[in-house]
């Protein structure tokens, strides 16, 4: 009797103990258990840099990398969205076209960044990439398409990007883009069939 008396007291005290956690204890241990994903970075412009590199933590200066691996993995964030910005210009096939080009080279250098870091980082293609590589100890990198302005009026290059490993795609991204969306008598006709897929 002695012995089940000391075994309640025992799993009682252990109850209330675990129970005194202190608020951010309590935060740690959701943010530990929790998926955790930034939808937008603007990291890539800085994998540009030959002289920047993601596998190592850099400390945070104003205009400088807010994002790298180990600060990725220090800080508890399993994925994250890369975006490979383009700026707005006047619609021209010689502008989007460069607009293009840049987001092709802003992609590969999240692909070049993730391959050359393989042990930290991949490129995730859906949420179950995220969830395995959150189990393997990695960061999951997400790819958007920030302005569809390297789309232009051409509706294949959304498949195109696609299979590149772009997951999301801003149609627009600025007041510009909206007042020429406008002086168009509304959303051009290309934007109305992307709303359908």
């Amino acid at each position: 009797m002695k012995n089940i008396y000391l075994t309640g007291l025992f799993i009682s005290l252990i109850t209330v103990l675990s129970s005194c956690q202190s608020e951010e204890q309590k935060v740690a241990k959701i943010h530990n258990h929790a998926f955790t994903i930034d939808t937008h970075v603007d990291t890539p412009y800085h994998l540009l840099d030959e002289d920047f590199d993601i596998a190592l933590a850099h400390p945070f200066v104003n205009g400088g990398s807010r994002v790298d691996f180990p600060r990725m993995k220090e800080g508890g964030l399993d994925g994250i969205f890369f975006a490979a910005f383009t700026s707005q210009r006047e619609r021209t096939d010689e502008n989007i076209l460069t607009a293009r080009m840049k987001a092709d080279e802003l992609i590969d250098s999240i692909y070049a960044a993730c391959n050359k870091n393989k042990e930290l980082a991949e490129v995730a293609l859906s949420v179950e990439d995220g969830y395995r590589l959150e189990k393997e100890g990695k960061r999951a990198i997400y790819i958007g398409l920030e302005n569809g302005f390297p789309i232009g009026e051409d509706i294949s290059e959304v498949e195109r990007y696609f299979k590149k490993g772009v997951r999301y795609i801003t149609l627009c991204d600025t007041k510009w883009t909206l007042g020429l969306a406008i002086k168009l008598n509304g959303i051009m006709p290309m934007y109305v069939e992307l709303r359908r897929i």
